[in-house]
């Protein structure tokens, strides 16, 4: 990673063109490297805010996610292809959804997040296909992929009935950060299945965590009335 890192602070043309050099190998430790190379450009900006690289770095990592094998590898394309957040590259995340290596399906839900989360896939059939992935991915036996899936689903401009359903089946997650994360998906959507499950976070869970401050932020979202009173009276007194 130090290397990686070292080659990425450069984000020269030198460093994309070897970076390209290695994808390119037989080698997949090489092409990991490579990959890894090109994620960190990604979160390079140019003069329009964008990785001066995208356009060149984002085909090539699309036709190595079509071909790549080795687990290490794959996770590292995707890593690459959520940094850059092309929506085109979309179908070379999705096809890893159901891969048995759980770092892999994480990594497809981060790229989610990344990709079609702000809804800038826009409506159609690629936004579908997001939320089934989405949806797939919080059901999963791994609670570090649960996770990153119900964030990509909260986060997503997408609203429909069986998004809210997935995010509904994870407010009980033995995971609070999970549950808190779903229930804040729903009130945004203003859904009333969210206030229960922000009530019992405001009340059991770590003033200083993740989970209660997830349910305190979306208690805004809930509709003015007897319901969010309920909740403002368990909110942290402003100073």
């Amino acid at each position: 990673m130090e290397a990686v890192a070292a080659l990425w602070r450069r984000g020269d043309e030198e460093t994309f063109l070897a970076a390209t050099r290695w994808c390119a190998s037989d080698e997949p430790a090489r092409q990991t490297f490579g990959a890894g190379v090109l994620a960190r450009l990604g979160s390079a900006e140019g003069v329009d805010g964008e990785s001066p690289f995208a356009g060149r770095a984002v085909p090539l990592l699309r036709e190595l996610s079509r071909q790549a094998v080795e687990p290490e590898l794959i996770r590292a394309v995707l890593d690459a292809l959520g940094q850059h957040a092309d929506p085109a590259a979309l179908p070379e995340v999705l096809r890893h959804t159901g891969h048995p290596d759980a770092g892999v399906r994480r990594r497809v839900a981060l790229a989610l997040t990344g990709l079609v989360a702000s809804g800038s896939a826009g409506p159609g059939e690629a936004d579908a296909d997001a939320v089934r992935a989405g949806v797939l991915l919080s059901r999963d036996a791994d609670a570090s992929v649960r996770d990153r899936a119900v964030l990509a689903l909260a986060r997503m401009a997408a609203d429909t009935r069986e998004l809210r359903e997935a995010l509904a089946a994870r407010l009980n997650d033995p995971e609070a950060d999970t549950a808190a994360t779903a229930a804040h998906g729903l009130a945004v959507r203003q859904d009333p299945r969210a206030v229960e499950a922000l009530a019992r976070l405001l009340s059991d869970e770590d003033p200083a965590g993740y989970a209660r401050g997830t349910a305190v932020d979306a208690v805004r979202y809930v509709p003015p009335g007897p319901e969010r009173r309920r909740l403002e009276r368990t909110l942290p007194r402003q100073r």
